[in-house]
């Protein structure tokens, strides 16, 4: 009997040290398990951890222009800074003015690429290309998308945690609300207002509220801005000797080579919008062959619709009234002999002034009163609802209104436009 229960005991005892063994094995197992997992994250986590912050703040942005709604909790991966508080306006005043204009996005689509991520102890820099495929709210059907836009971010890691706190960008929609931040921040210096108010929050402040109340009245303003035309009318086919202008064949060679890889040279330091245009035009009056780009190419080595060392383009480069916008303003209108023929409407005036815009026509755009300081081209593409669409050098699609929006408003914004019809050429 005794000898009995010492067994039992044994046995009872054999098996809880044995089950302490196993249960530390499988703790032991859990801890391996995660510490390797950690030393794995740690390898990652810095760079995920900057990208995901990146990531976060396009997504904000980008819903702010469906939603119309502007993004919470910023503070938790944004620093607050003079930096940050002028992209925190600009966001205001685009999620804003969008609603008021109707150039709000139905959805988007984002794509980066990384060019630079460095980290070096707690502080971080990025740099990338940013490519957003779009819809318009006022054209769900219509694909539109910008190309390429430079980014740079720098970070701080302070308790654990990346936070952004400086932002750079050569998106050209926001370079009129810098400027303009600019101007109002040396007035407010020299005036030396009285107020305990930062100028430079006050100079952004209002730059934001001015412009979103110019974008109030806008569409008002220009509701005679667009002609109103029958998509389907296109001019005569060519003809032996005058070559019609088809504003078709032009706009299919916009929206196809809208962005960068062309068969022509691209000018550097993204000055080449209207090389971009001349291009367009060309293609417009037969140099460009729509499915045939080896066709497309033979005409453009040997001149076809160019008018040689005056406006021609090609691989090398192009003469200055193919690719200047004041040479090509100046060239396209003139009259002469052989080459692009256009007319020219409401130069030096504000966009207020401007009608009857019409596919394939080129805009071109400045925000100051200087004569004939214009400073950007771009080619009509789209007329939705007398709703107006352009391309340029790295965008599919772009609301005129929007660009109208970021260049003053009809108050400030000035906008001339050429019209094209039949020309000749030597061949």
């Amino acid at each position: 009997m005794f000898k009995g229960n010492t067994r039992r005991y044994g046995d009872e005892k054999n098996k809880l040290m044995l089950s302490t063994f196993l249960g530390l094995c499988l703790l032991a197992i859990v801890l391996f398990g995660i510490s390797n997992s950690n030393i794995k994250a740690k390898k990652l986590s810095n760079k995920q951890q900057i990208k995901n912050i990146v990531n976060h703040y396009f997504t904000d942005f980008y819903d702010s222009l469906v939603t119309y709604k502007l993004p919470a909790n910023t503070e938790d991966y944004i620093e607050n800074n003079e930096n940050t508080y002028l992209y925190k306006k600009i966001l205001e005043f685009d999620s804003k003015s969008s609603k008021n204009i109707g150039s709000g996005f139905h959805d988007y689509k984002l794509k980066t690429k990384y060019k630079k991520l460095k980290i070096f102890k707690n502080k971080a820099e990025v740099k990338l290309l940013l490519t957003v495929d779009y819809h318009y709210k006022e054209a769900k059907d219509m694909d539109s998308a910008y190309y390429n836009i430079k980014y740079d971010f720098k970070l701080n890691k302070k308790d654990g945690k990346w936070k952004i706190y400086f932002i750079d960008t050569n998106n050209e929609n926001y370079e009129y609300f810098k400027s303009e931040v600019q101007q109002r921040k040396k007035v407010l210096k020299r005036i030396k207002t009285r107020s305990n108010a930062d100028p430079v929050r006050q100079s952004i402040d209002q730059t934001c509220e001015e412009m979103t109340d110019s974008s109030e009245t806008q569409n008002e303003e220009l509701k005679n801005l667009t002609e109103t035309v029958d998509e389907n009318r296109q001019t005569p086919e060519f003809r032996s000797v005058s070559k019609s202008y088809s504003w078709k064949n032009g706009i299919d060679y916009a929206l196809t080579y809208a962005e960068k890889k062309r068969i022509f040279y691209v000018v550097p330091n993204e000055n080449d919008c209207t090389n971009f245009i001349s291009q367009c035009v060309w293609a417009g009056y037969g140099g460009y062959v729509k499915g045939d780009k080896k066709k497309t190419k033979s005409n453009m080595k040997n001149k076809v619709r160019m008018v040689s060392g005056v406006w021609q383009g090609g691989e090398g480069g192009g003469t200055g009234n193919w690719e200047s916008v004041k040479s090509f303003w100046s060239y396209a209108i003139k009259d002469k002999t052989y080459g692009p023929k256009g007319k020219g409407y409401n130069n030096n005036k504000l966009v207020r002034t401007l009608t009857n815009i019409s596919f394939g026509d080129v805009i071109q755009s400045k925000n100051n009163k200087t004569k004939n300081d214009y400073k950007h081209s771009a080619y009509v593409s789209s007329i939705e609802k007398r709703l107006t669409y352009v391309s340029q050098h790295n965008r599919r699609r772009r609301s005129l209104s929007s660009w109208i929006n970021y260049n003053g408003g009809p108050g400030k914004c000035y906008m001339r436009r050429i019209h094209f019809s039949s020309a000749k050429f030597s061949k």
